[in-house]
């Protein structure tokens, strides 16, 4: 209740004309959109990142309980791909190994691409100016708060998929 009450008395504090998006802005939210999802779409295309998450996350034993009566995956037979995946197993093998990757890999690439292009102070006046863009970096903030590589670091005795942990960290 009192989040309903929150969120609908600051609807009516926001000036609508003032929460308008200018063109500048959309161009820039759009560059950050587009950069977030190939950076994204890379990620989970690369070769270790089933691997990574079946081999080192809990979706062998999401399979194994009864959450929500949805098996892990949408196909019976076959590997196991991230287009057979179910939501639940996906988001709870990630936050399990306290590495919410995908909570926060897009549109950190997305944001360091900028930062290298000197372009930081718009980020940072879209931040400023609008609610929306704002909420989703929170977003992004909140998940990367919530991981800690230290308690997986023994996994770079794995190399090649260790390789692909350290190739996620350091494009952020």
């Amino acid at each position: 209740m009192e989040l309903l009450l929150t969120a609908g008395l600051q609807h009516r504090l926001i000036d609508p004309e003032q929460s308008k998006w200018s063109l500048e802005q959309r161009a820039l939210m759009n560059t950050l959109a587009d950069r977030s999802y190939e950076a994204y779409a890379q990620l989970k295309d690369h070769p270790a990142f089933m691997e990574y998450l079946s081999t080192y996350g809990t979706l062998r034993h999401y399979g194994a309980t009864n959450i929500a009566s949805r098996p892990t995956r949408r196909k019976k037979e076959g590997p196991l791909t991230l287009d057979d995946l179910r939501a639940i197993p996906f988001v709870g093998s990630w936050s399990q190994l306290k590495q919410n990757v995908p909570g926060f890999y897009g549109i950190g690439v997305a944001l360091a691409s900028l930062e290298k292009e000197g372009r930081l102070d718009e980020v940072a006046a879209l931040y400023r100016d609008q609610p929306l863009f704002a909420a989703l970096l929170e977003n992004s903030m909140q998940s990367m708060r919530k991981c800690n590589f230290a308690l997986t670091a023994h996994l770079e005795k794995d190399a090649p998929l260790w390789r692909f942990v350290v190739q996620c960290e350091s494009r952020v």
